[in-house]
């Protein structure tokens, strides 16, 4: 929740990363990248240029 409520909350009352200090981890999670098929993309890096380049095509 502290990363998420700066996104959610416009005024809080304080500042999640200089008033927070990290105790322990509590999870690890992967990263996954997800790209229709319909899309003119084969490398990783792909998606992020199609979409820098064609930003409309993107919006449905």
């Amino acid at each position: 929740m502290i990363t998420m409520n700066p996104a959610f909350l416009a005024n809080m009352p304080y500042d999640p990363v200089k008033d927070s200090a990290a105790v322990s981890r509590l999870a690890i999670s992967g990263t996954l990248l997800v790209a229709s098929p319909k899309l003119p993309t084969r490398l990783v890096r792909d998606p992020l240029d199609y979409a820098k380049a064609n930003p409309a095509k993107l919006i449905s």
